[in-house]
């Protein structure tokens, strides 16, 4: 039997278990702090070969870039509860 016939066949709190266990085992569990380590490895060179950190780094200043070029309109408009502020 395919695996996707067999959790099929499975009832309702058989399926859910088997969901949150698959879910668990993908969840990301790295820590902020762990990411930072990550990131500062990746800076120093440290990571993987100094070739591939620089490469790293200049697909994520790429990334950031396009992101924000894209994510802003030209002069937009902000209120807050102060008033109102023109962007830039």
């Amino acid at each position: 039997m395919h695996s996707r016939a067999r959790f099929l066949a499975r009832t309702g709190s058989e399926r859910n278990a088997a969901v949150r266990r698959l879910a668990q085992a993908t969840d990301n569990v790295a820590s902020p702090r762990d990411v930072g380590g990550l990131l500062a490895a990746i800076v120093r060179g440290r990571a993987a070969p100094r070739t591939s950190c620089r490469t790293m780094l200049a697909i994520m200043r790429d990334q950031l870039d396009r992101r924000l070029a894209c994510g802003f309109l030209r002069g937009p408009t902000s209120r807050a509860r102060w008033g109102r502020s023109r962007g830039s």
